[in-house]
């Protein structure tokens, strides 16, 4: 079985505010902002801990890697992800792709800020039928009220299996 791609991370790392998304946040989520907030691994466990459903939690995504840049996360594999066809189903994608793109507007944001999804159109592009996914979300466009980003997942093989774009409204 081939590894993962290696990703690296200070140990202690922390994370930081996209350089693209400053100057570009909205007026309400930019009152108390420091550019270079940051959060660590701890934090956002404790964010997805407090916000996910039940469920959602039950898929166990942990962060690897948030940076200027992106917010990677990954998806430890389980048989009971699969469906009867033996292939990770895509709700599970769908609710990985959406969860790693609420971290990564968090971070951008210097925090976590009410947010609801507006759109998340993915294409499936590859089975999965075992090993461990690594979710990459990446912030597109900050706007006052919306923000629009690009997720990818990859197999354990380094291979591109899902793509999505989202959008995002931010709520007061």
């Amino acid at each position: 079985m081939p590894a993962l791609p290696a990703v690296r991370r200070r140990k202690g790392a922390r994370l930081t505010v996209p350089v693209s998304c400053r100057g570009h946040l909205p007026r309400e989520a930019s009152r108390g902002f420091r550019p270079g907030t940051a959060m660590d691994d701890k934090e956002i466990i404790e964010l997805l801990d407090r916000i996910l459903a039940p469920w959602v939690r039950a898929l166990t995504l942990t962060p690897v890697k948030v940076d200027e840049e992106s917010a990677t996360l990954r998806l430890p594999f389980s048989g009971g992800l699969r469906h009867s066809g033996g292939v990770i189903c895509g709700q599970v994608f769908m609710a990985a792709a959406d969860t790693a793109m609420i971290v990564a507007i968090s971070a951008a944001l210097g925090g976590f800020k009410p947010m609801s999804t507006v759109s998340l159109n993915i294409s499936f592009m590859r089975a999965v039928r075992n090993g461990d996914v690594l979710i990459t979300a990446r912030v597109l466009r900050m706007g006052r009220n919306l923000v629009f980003g690009e997720v990818e997942l990859f197999d354990e093989a380094g291979n591109m299996a899902v793509h999505a774009t989202t959008t995002y409204a931010l709520l007061d």
